[in-house]
């Protein structure tokens, strides 16, 4: 719990801050690998998926993700984007 106050104490998220999107339809597998909540299995069957069904156009697709558990891809939720305007730098 102290490390916990210590690191909460130094941490400030700026109130107009916006969450950058992974554009799931865009990425790599090495734009994936940049994420931290992404690992390779992760990472690897989000572009298999990808180049054997087409784009993504729902996060309910990617529940067809085999290797990939429902509650990784709820964690993920806030940072996919399925085609809009934001794309990871390369």
């Amino acid at each position: 719990d102290s490390v916990l106050v210590l690191l909460a104490s130094r941490i400030f998220v700026s109130p107009g801050a916006s969450i950058k999107k992974l554009d799931v339809n865009m990425c790599s597998y090495a734009d994936f690998r940049r994420h931290p909540y992404v690992g390779h299995a992760f990472a690897k069957s989000l572009v298999a998926f990808r180049q054997t069904h087409g784009d993504i156009k729902t996060l309910d697709e990617l529940y067809q993700l085999v290797v990939v558990q429902k509650e990784e891809i709820e964690r993920m939720k806030p940072y996919f984007s399925f085609g809009d305007d934001q794309h990871p730098n390369p």
